[in-house]
């Protein structure tokens, strides 16, 4: 999924009250090593389209390795 994708998947998340993010893998890699930054040791994600599961997969296996 590239980056335009994952924000129209994400919708109005997007512009609520919570702060959301959607991008391409490499996006979001940058996005949480700047959370790791400022001292985040943890975070909550919601995958939008769940209870499919192609996002899930994509983070799995483009994101999540680079914490490792």
């Amino acid at each position: 999924m590239d980056g335009a994708a994952a924000r129209q998947a994400a919708g109005s998340r997007l512009t609520d009250d919570v702060v959301a993010f959607a991008g391409d893998p490499a996006a979001m890699i940058d996005h949480l090593e700047a959370l790791a930054g400022l001292g985040f040791e943890h975070i909550q994600l919601v995958f939008p389209r769940f209870p499919e599961t192609s996002d899930i997969e994509l983070f799995l296996e483009r994101v999540r390795p680079e914490f490792a």
